[in-house]
């Protein structure tokens, strides 16, 4: 079947994909500017409807009541609490665990690149803190302990902790780090990959003057930015990296990701 796919969104993913799509000689139209265009009149004139990254679920509310049986719509976190639509199927890019480490390999060199350009010291021989061990911290973890970071996870689950400590990390739960806060003012750098509020006051109140606090997480993150911003401690919230630092290599992993499950759901149909 030769689909018709609606690329949505200005990420810099979302243009690579589209570039891809043409590329195979598919039927592709691409809308960047969301808001200043009437997508929702656009939907139904194609197979296959492509979400951006982030922002998935707000589109998607946007053209739902648009959406016929037989489309397909993909994306991440696409329904939230919404109800699936009856004849119409979802394909959710992170799914895969092979899709979601390939993404995060993105997320942590992004991760890592911006650290260092906010950092007024080396990555290598300092102490670097990351909150949570997911599949997005592992890779990250990984990779500051390739470039000489002295790497120290934060995490709840003991298994977590000793998967991390299997590979040669440093762990903590974050009781002990409350309860150790000597500790906090060691650490030139911390990430946060927890979607939870767990760098509270009571932490950073005891951070080093120029420690960079990078958080990951989705949603509000899990930083309390107010006492930061107040306090004059340097942080960001960065989310979409991949869509900043490596577009063209995630709109590739996502191009395959859509590629295999088209191929998947016509051989089902065909069967």
């Amino acid at each position: 079947m030769k689909y018709r796919f609606l690329v949505l969104g200005s990420d810099l993913r979302q243009h690579y994909l589209y570039e891809l799509l043409q590329s195979k000689e598919y039927e592709a139209r691409i809308i960047a500017d969301i808001e200043q265009c009437n997508i929702t009149a656009t939907v139904e004139d194609f197979d296959v409807i492509l979400l951006p990254v982030s922002g998935s679920g707000s589109i998607y509310r946007r053209i739902k009541d648009f959406l016929q049986p037989g489309q397909i719509v993909c994306g991440v976190h696409i329904l939230g609490n919404e109800p699936k639509l009856t004849g119409v199927t979802y394909i959710e890019y992170m799914d895969s665990d092979a899709t979601a480490y390939e993404n995060a390999v993105a997320t942590a060199e992004g991760t890592i690149a911006l650290a260092i350009t906010m950092s007024p010291v080396n990555l290598a021989g300092n102490r670097c803190l990351v909150a949570g061990y997911g599949r997005c911290a592992e890779v990250l973890c990984e990779k500051l302990k390739g470039l000489g970071g002295l790497v120290t996870v934060v995490e709840r689950s003991a298994n977590r902790r000793a998967c991390a400590r299997a590979h040669g990390i440093d762990t903590l739960d974050f009781v002990q780090l409350v309860q150790n806060v000597e500790r906090i003012p060691t650490y030139s750098y911390i990430f946060n990959t927890v979607p939870a509020m767990v760098f509270l006051e009571k932490i950073l109140c005891h951070t080093k003057d120029d420690v960079v606090i990078l958080d990951i997480a989705s949603g509000n993150g899990g930083v309390d930015f107010k006492f930061c911003e107040k306090n004059g401690i340097c942080t960001k919230h960065a989310l979409g990296i991949p869509g900043i630092y490596a577009p063209k290599t995630s709109a590739e992993i996502l191009y395959a990701v859509l590629m295999d499950r088209l191929t998947n759901s016509n051989r089902r149909l065909e069967g």
